[in-house]
């Protein structure tokens, strides 16, 4: 089976304060519950300043259990940002998210300030970290990525699916994603020569 070639240094992991926050509460059912009331407020991943840089930001993707029946343990859940976490697809321990207590798993990354990209999570009985060393574990990740059930903020993907988008405060706008539906714009026919071919296309 071929193997993926080795990806770049995978992105800096950080300490999010929230999260250590949490770690250390004296009540962690009712931490948690603050926690992921923040993240729904927030509508996806906590974005938090980076204490050593302006131009980065502390980004926690979390993660709830079910609650009531449920395999025991949980299913493990793996990151899937695009350009960032995939970068790392020979090693993909980093990417899985840690259970913080209270039903909650959370990575975290320090990431430029101006992202904008997709992401989605995999998640899998058990999942090894060589797991995207192969073309085929790869996809098979990526055909079975969920969306972030937080962020309304989605684009379709390959296979029916879709993924979510984080968009950090620095991201250059994109007006053309609210355009109305029923606009309707010019089509315009232009020739190109395709002396190759034969003809004009």
């Amino acid at each position: 089976m071929p193997v993926a070639s080795p990806r770049t240094q995978a992105p800096d992991t950080a300490l999010s304060p929230t999260v250590s926050a949490h770690a250390t509460a004296t009540d962690p059912p009712a931490s948690a519950e603050r926690l992921w009331s923040a993240a729904q407020a927030a509508g996806g991943p906590l974005v938090e300043p980076d204490p050593t840089s302006p131009e980065h930001r502390i980004v926690t993707f979390l993660w709830r259990d079910a609650t009531g029946p449920a395999p025991t343990p949980a299913p493990e859940v793996l990151l899937v940002l695009d350009t960032i976490t995939d970068r790392h697809r020979d090693a993909l321990e980093p990417a899985i998210l840690r259970p913080i207590g209270g039903g909650l798993r959370a990575v975290s990354y320090r990431l430029p300030h101006d992202l904008r990209a997709s992401y989605a999570f995999h998640v899998a009985p058990t999942i090894a970290p060589d797991l995207g060393r192969t073309r085929e574990g790869w996809k098979g990740v990526l055909g079975a990525r969920v969306p972030d059930p937080l962020n309304p903020d989605r684009i379709p993907a390959p296979g029916d699916r879709e993924v979510s988008i984080l968009s950090l405060p620095g991201a250059l706008p994109q007006p053309w994603r609210g355009a109305r539906a029923d606009a309707t714009g010019e089509v315009t026919r232009h020739d190109v020569p395709a002396p190759t071919l034969g003809d004009p296309r």
